[in-house]
């Protein structure tokens, strides 16, 4: 323990922070940028009747208008703030709690690389450019941020579906509407590099970061790597990867070296100043600090693993499937209808669910029973408001895993306002996907 908290206090020189400061302040305006673009708080957060949430998050709600409009405002100027040395700190602070909230209160636009950034801005919260030392644990927590993503997004890719059927790649590259894409899904050797070289990259980028003599190597991979990603699965099915592509390329400067960062600087900026101090710090982690750093790396490691203590395949059930770096493991073709009517009337009504939510959480609530569940409840307080005092409503709701053939995961003649949830446990009343014929 002695030597993991010497290591952890280990003074360093900052130009690892600097570059990816830099980095991550212009990957921010990226972000923000994309927001506008699609006028996203007022058009995916506001204009729906509902705001599906995320469990134990329900008490977050919208703020005033004119406070959720001028969201993006505030993220571009934290993303400006954040370039600058003296305003990084209350800048950080304000991006990372804005962004926070934007990604928990409305969960059908959950993106991995948003969950990043979360993570990312909250251990740089503790970073302070103006200090002329540096210690190395808010770099190792970055770096180990990274090593998580790759190692948890090559691991998670060892199943059947992935190594033996090449799905979900064949199914979203077919289904991109893109002609290149689709020309790739028909060349098997084409599909076969990007499965089996997904894997072996995201694996290796795991452990070659770390090693001195494969770095520089691994660096150069990554970057095609993740290139190839952004103009592969941009698009279409596969859903919007947005920024996280150069964001990850942008990461590699954590793991260059302090020498070959302070030369490249030298030969484009001019001679950078030094700026290790030996001597104890404001920065040293006290026992608390360590002991809470190490309470925040224990959980990143096994909260991506919590579906695996839950009864059900994950992609099938969707529970635990988010905040786990499931990368591109699944596609559902899906078929979903909602039928309600009062318990003193004999026809059902066919509900359209264009009227209460938008196309991207409407997809969120088809993918996972649970969410449906939330809508179908959601749906109940709205027609007790319009009179009707005991709603009864089923859903007939069938979905086709990773290019399988479509298969119900409940009971159709199921009333959704009797189900009990259980939020980390099992759900004994979604069926388990049978073996595809």
């Amino acid at each position: 323990m002695n030597r993991f908290n010497t290591y952890l206090n280990k003074p360093i020189q900052k130009e690892a922070l600097e570059w990816f400061r830099i980095g991550f302040g212009l990957i921010i305006l990226l972000q923000v940028y994309s927001f506008v673009k699609v006028d996203f708080v007022n058009n995916f957060i506001l204009l729906p009747e509902f705001n599906l949430k995320w469990d134990g998050f329900e008490w977050i709600g919208l703020l005033p208008d004119t406070v959720m409009k001028s969201l993006p405002l505030i993220l571009f100027g934290a993303g400006v703030g954040i370039l600058i040395k003296k305003t990084f700190k209350v800048s950080i602070i304000l991006f990372t709690v804005c962004f926070w909230y934007i990604v928990l209160v409305e969960r059908s636009y959950f993106n991995n690389h948003m969950y990043l950034l979360c993570l990312i801005g909250t251990v740089l919260c503790f970073y302070d450019p103006t200090k002329k030392d540096a210690r190395n644990w808010v770099l190792f927590l970055l770096k180990f941020l990274i090593i998580l993503v790759y190692f948890y997004g090559g691991t998670n890719k060892l199943n059947a579906d992935w190594l033996i059927a090449h799905e979900p790649v064949r199914t979203i590259l077919s289904n991109a509407g893109n002609a290149h894409s689709i020309n790739i899904a028909k060349d098997n050797w084409m599909v076969l590099l990007l499965v089996y070289g997904g894997v072996i990259i995201d694996l290796g980028a795991s452990i070659t970061l770390w090693i001195k003599s494969t770095r520089k190597y691994a660096i150069y991979v990554l970057s095609i790597f993740h290139l190839s990603n952004h103009f592969i699965f941009n698009f279409g099915e596969s859903g919007d990867i947005g920024v996280f592509p150069f964001f990850m390329i942008m990461a590699n400067c954590l793991f260059v070296p302090a020498e070959t960062l302070s030369a490249l600087r030298s030969r484009h900026l001019g001679k950078a100043k030094k700026t290790i101090n030996d001597s104890k710090g404001t920065n040293d982690l006290k026992p608390m600090g360590i002991m809470l750093l190490s309470m925040f790396i224990v959980f990143q490691c096994f909260f991506p693993l919590r579906h695996h203590a839950i009864k059900g395949d994950v992609d099938w059930t969707g529970i635990g499937f988010q905040f786990a770096w499931r990368m591109k493991l699944r596609t559902k073709a899906t078929d979903v209808k909602i039928f309600a009517k009062a318990d003193d009337q004999p026809n059902e009504v066919r509900i359209q669910p264009q009227g209460f939510l938008n196309i991207t959480q409407w997809n969120d609530a088809k993918l996972n029973p649970l969410v449906m569940h939330q809508f179908v409840k959601k749906l109940e307080a709205y027609f007790r408001s319009k009179g009707a005092s005991n709603p009864i409503i089923r859903v007939e709701m069938s979905n086709g895993l990773n290019g399988r053939s479509q298969q119900a995961i409940v009971d159709f003649s199921t009333d959704w306002t009797k189900l009990k949830t259980n939020k980390t446990g099992a759900n004994d009343w979604i069926l388990p996907e049978l073996n595809d014929q």
